[in-house]
């Protein structure tokens, strides 16, 4: 019984309140998130280098370790964002990819020959 009017209790603070009631679809259950508890979007990284490439539509995550590896490099940074993004498709580690591609300064086919034989 304690379990389960806590269980509500702790259901009732995260989740604000319930408001039940007859909807076009049928019944209905309004369930609203308290401002406290919303999470929010991540901010950007800060780094203008990072911010601008994210900008021209490279993806945040492949940028940020291309321009840990290679600075402000346009050429080098697109070069290891399409071969990160390619072989991460494929289900290696964000991390592994990063470092293999850096290791190989961005040969995609032997960073996967690594990934392949080493894994």
């Amino acid at each position: 019984m304690y379990v389960l009017l806590f269980s509500f209790l702790l259901y009732k603070k995260i989740y604000g309140f319930l408001s039940c009631g007859f909807q076009a679809g049928g019944l209905g259950i309004r369930v609203m998130i308290k401002p406290e508890y919303q999470i929010t979007p991540p901010t950007p990284s800060g780094d203008p280098v990072v911010e601008k490439y994210v900008s021209s539509g490279l993806a945040r995550d492949a940028v940020a370790f291309a321009v840990l590896n290679y600075g402000d490099n346009p050429i080098k940074v697109s070069e290891f964002v399409k071969g990160y993004n390619m072989i991460r498709e494929m289900g290696f580690t964000s991390k592994n990819v990063a470092e293999v591609l850096a290791m190989y300064d961005n040969d995609t086919d032997k960073a996967l020959g690594h990934l392949l034989n080493n894994s």
